[in-house]
């Protein structure tokens, strides 16, 4: 999967449905479920992401996610279809 710097901020724009700057736990379940659907592994995503504790991911955090999602050569097919 190959995504560049503007795709990532067009779906963090997407995701951050308040457009505080910041996806919110809810706001990342709510497109991961549109997206693929919820699991147990859907909350472990976040938590390992949101290494701040804050049930936010900052933009910095975000982009952690997007590269382990699109460098990642045992990429999660979950986290995949985040970023589509």
């Amino acid at each position: 999967m190959d995504i560049n710097q503007e795709k990532a901020d067009e779906i963090f724009r997407r995701i951050d449905t308040d457009g505080d700057g910041e996806i919110s736990r809810v706001e990342f379940l709510r497109h991961l479920r549109q997206a693929q659907g919820l699991s147990e592994e859907s909350f472990e995503f976040f938590d390992r992401a949101d290494r701040s504790g804050d049930d936010y991911l900052s933009r910095e955090e975000y982009y952690r996610l997007v590269r382990k999602a699109v460098l990642s050569d045992d990429a999660d097919p979950t986290l995949v279809a985040l970023f589509r």
